[in-house]
């Protein structure tokens, strides 16, 4: 880049990757409102000013209109440098330094200029309706054009673009201009405080191949900042990392471009947020077992998986199990078991204490920021309301409503003399024998096989005369691994376990 000797220079910084130059100062210049190159900000009358047919556009006060079009869209106007004056507001010198003026009021917070030259060595000067110098830029080195990617303009107000010859020595003349709006963006936030950071929040879409930063500040902490890029313009909360429930926020979205500049290099250029927006997280939340595991739904085994109600931002969940006697009231102590992961499901015999052919009621709590348990960073949130599982084998009677539970199942009493086998054992699953002979009068039997995480892959009645003995075909293909076998009649359940291999 070429470097740039600014005068009256109140700061410098560097903005998107051009050169932030000071705001326009007040001192000599010319006094007189009928020259060319008239000065509003001088104080004392340099003896420069230019008379003449002025050339429009010379001086921003009487700057050409820029009509913006969307990014893409390039409608360029003809200007000529050709006779111009240097003008007093800008803010850098070179060896001649003519400069035509044209304005425009942004709509978003992103514009990108295009000049076009094949004659003169042109800079870009952006100024504020103050004057105040705002961006510049020369990055080619000779003659040629320039392109201005900006993202921090303010919507609304009034501002001043000068095209600006370097050196007419190595040229000056004819040159195109267009201004394209770089669109901002804005989130869009719901009024009541989230239920839960699974939420989605979404931000205007800016179009393909852009960015989107969300930044979250805690009003609490104004100093932090939390945030997240992606190409997508909805943001899942969870994804914040750091973001917490019962807290307030306040959100703004940077969107982020990729844009060639004036050498057709890809530049970022970040546009800044329309707005700022406030955002309330509620209380922790909670979840429950799955009703396709409960009770209502049938026995599992005790090889089987059980589900929570699934939570994306929980970490780890704490599972508490209480046996049920017969009268439906809790005995012994509760059983805890810690997920150890963010996983919402828990196998039934990963948790020792628990026996077949018994009812457990479950509450379960999501645990968030980490694992829980003693000595653990997670935070255990509370726990849901109580569901209830039944375990596959000899079971007991669940009470009427009344105890606060359906009665529509029929759970027996232990029995330790039903016969039941399943041959040969283990089996290639393509082919085995069953012999079943109940301790009651049934002649009916339900035979069911249950995989290793619980689901059917068999269920069958069959009607018999004192005693079943049949060929089972299983209509279809399973996997190796250890399976369950159910014999269930009126009064009767127990269960086998086979394994299959290939």
């Amino acid at each position: 880049m070429k470097t740039q000797f600014v005068l009256r220079k109140i700061f410098t910084g560097l903005i998107f990757g051009m050169t932030s130059i000071g705001a326009w100062a007040f001192g000599n210049g010319c006094t007189d409102p009928l020259a060319c190159n008239y000065d509003p900000a001088a104080v004392e009358d340099d003896g420069q000013c230019i008379y003449g047919n002025c050339i429009e556009g010379d001086n921003p006060w009487n700057a050409i209109a820029l009509s913006l079009t969307n990014l893409g869209i390039c409608s360029s106007i003809s200007g000529s440098l050709e006779g111009a004056t240097p003008s007093a507001i800008v803010q850098s010198e070179f060896a001649s330094g003519e400069d035509i003026w044209y304005s425009f009021v942004p709509q978003t917070k992103g514009v990108r200029i295009e000049v076009g030259s094949s004659v003169s060595d042109i800079i870009i000067e952006l100024v504020n309706h103050n004057y105040e110098a705002v961006a510049s830029l020369n990055l080619r080195s000779g003659i040629g054009g320039e392109v201005l990617n900006f993202g921090s303009l303010s919507i609304g107000e009034m501002y001043y673009v000068a095209v600006r010859n370097v050196n007419s020595n190595l040229g000056n003349g004819a040159f195109t201009i267009c201004a394209q709006n770089i669109k901002s963006s804005e989130c869009i936030v719901p009024a009541e405080p989230l239920e839960s950071l699974c939420e989605l929040l979404k931000t205007g879409y800016c179009g393909v191949g852009v960015s989107y930063t969300f930044r979250f500040v805690p009003q609490s902490d104004p100093t932090t900042v939390y945030t997240r890029t992606q190409t997508s313009n909805l943001l899942l909360m969870a994804n914040i990392s750091g973001l917490r429930y019962n807290s307030d926020y306040t959100v703004s979205t940077v969107v982020n471009y990729q844009l060639p500049n004036s050498l057709g290099y890809m530049e970022t250029v970040q546009v800044n947020p329309s707005g700022e927006y406030q955002l309330s997280t509620g209380d922790y939340p909670r979840t429950e077992l799955i009703s396709a595991d409960r009770c209502s739904t049938g026995s599992k085994s005790i090889y089987s998986y059980v589900k929570a109600e699934y939570l994306c931002d929980a970490t780890d969940y704490k599972w508490c199990f209480e046996e049920m006697n017969n009268d439906m009231i809790p005995t012994g102590l509760p059983i805890i078991k810690f997920a150890g992961s963010a996983t919402n499901q828990i196998k039934l015999n990963q948790v020792p204490q628990l026996r077949s052919g018994k009812t457990y009621r479950v509450k379960i709590a999501p645990v968030f920021g980490g694992l829980g348990g003693p000595g653990k960073p997670g935070t255990v949130g509370d726990y849901g309301p109580f569901q209830y599982i039944c375990t596959i084998g000899a079971a007991m009677s669940l009470f009427d409503e009344e105890k606060g539970l359906n009665n529509e199942f029929n759970y027996k009493s232990e029995i330790h003399n039903i016969q039941a086998s399943v041959y040969p054992n283990p089996n290639t699953g393509e082919n085995f024998m069953v012999k079943f002979k109940p301790n009651d009068h049934s002649n009916v039997v339900t035979i069911k096989m249950f995989d290793s995480v619980g689901r059917v892959v068999f269920n069958e009645k069959f009607s018999f005369d004192g005693e079943l003995t049949t060929n089972l075909n299983l209509h279809r293909e399973v996997v190796e691994g250890i399976y369950i076998i159910e014999f269930a009649t009126l009064d009767e359940v127990i269960s086998e376990r086979i394994i299959i291999e290939k």
